[in-house]
């Protein structure tokens, strides 16, 4: 039994198991971390650029769409919040809402704020099954020089800076609301410039001692 758990368990990977620069962490656990921020990007890239943000509130139903570009946008970032929340701590350690005609997206519309048992259950389970994807991942996808595994050792530090550079370039370069795709290219290039700045605080923090403030980033 044992044996078997083994072969495709997160308590494999170890650091060495990881390239040895991992420092004990669960590579599988980091690259979902990593994941989450970069779709969290993807929210506030539509937010400055774009001018596009659903807004929930308190026992509503969640904004209403006409199309499923703008839709899925929004809906792949539901999916972060429980993501963070069923995550914490874990990096070392071993209703309903208003009636709407709208087909499928109706279906996959939930009550977020309080999240329904619904909403719980499927951004969870999603959670979960991507986690046991990156398990079986080749350890390749998992180097610790990949970009979920650096964003994810590095979650408030890409937080700050994302959020200070988006917001830069939606007040800098678009003073009008520009395109939804606009706004993915925007996410794209904004997570090609955070990559080599998360990757030096990583360092950075690392040499730091284990009380160090900085480590918490």
């Amino acid at each position: 039994m044992a044996g078997s758990l083994g072969e495709h368990s997160v308590l494999t990977e170890t650091g060495a198991g990881a390239g040895g620069a991992t420092g004990g962490r669960y590579a599988s656990i980091d690259a979902l971390r990593g994941w989450i921020m970069m779709v969290m990007a993807v929210d506030h890239a539509s937010a400055f650029i774009a001018r596009q943000h659903g807004v929930e509130f308190w026992a509503g139903a969640m904004s209403a769409y006409t199309e499923a570009f703008p839709f899925l946008t929004r809906w792949i970032t539901h999916l972060c919040a429980p993501g963070f929340f069923f995550l914490m701590g874990a990096g070392t350690t071993g209703g309903g809402g208003l009636p709407r005609d709208s087909g499928w997206m109706e279906f996959l519309n939930n009550v977020k704020y309080p999240p329904s048992l619904v909403f719980w259950l499927m951004a969870l389970g999603i959670n979960l099954l991507l986690l046991a994807l990156l398990v079986r991942l080749p350890e390749g996808w998992k180097s610790p020089r990949s970009p979920w595994i650096v964003f994810g050792q590095t979650p408030l530090f890409f937080y700050l800076a994302h959020f200070a550079l988006l917001a830069a370039a939606g007040f800098a370069f678009f003073p009008e609301a520009g395109s939804l795709e606009m706004a993915w290219a925007v996410w794209a290039m904004a997570l090609i410039a955070l990559y080599p700045l998360c990757l030096w605080y990583r360092r950075f923090k690392r040499n730091m001692p284990e009380d160090s403030f900085w480590r918490m980033l």
